[in-house]
């Protein structure tokens, strides 16, 4: 055999395993094979689920809520004033730091995403006798 042969063989072993690779290798991490359609098929992302607490002037309205890990809870303040959503223990805010959404104004929202199961107690820092409670299954 000589060179050209060899070279020309060595040529089509590579466009050959590069297919192959190329085929293989296509799919992406969290994507699966689909081979009765030859196509890749990528998952949707879960929708999160959305919660709203209201918050009055008599307080957190439910104060009591009950969610799914991975929901989202948005609080709307129709006070009349100036609120906030902070983490226990008032009035240092230190249990769930992730709850120290600030103050916000009236006719406006804060939220946050609860990803762990837990009990989450949380007030009013500018009111604190205005108390709420989130429990995530």
């Amino acid at each position: 055999m000589n060179k050209k042969n060899l070279l020309g063989i060595l040529m089509v072993v590579i466009i050959i395993l590069a297919g192959i690779i190329i085929l293989i290798g296509g799919t992406k991490i969290g994507q699966k094979n689909n081979p009765n359609l030859g196509v890749v098929v990528t998952p949707m992302p879960t929708k999160i689920a959305i919660e709203t607490v209201t918050l009055t002037a008599n307080g957190f309205s439910p104060s009591d809520l009950k969610i799914n890990s991975q929901s989202r809870v948005i609080w709307i303040n129709n006070s009349g004033t100036q609120a906030s959503v902070n983490s226990d223990p008032y009035p240092y805010n230190t249990k769930w730091v992730f709850l120290n959404l600030g103050t916000f104004a009236n006719g406006s929202s804060v939220s946050t995403v609860f990803a762990k199961p837990g009990i989450f107690t949380y007030h009013n820092q500018l009111n604190p006798n205005q108390k709420g409670m989130v429990t995530v299954k």
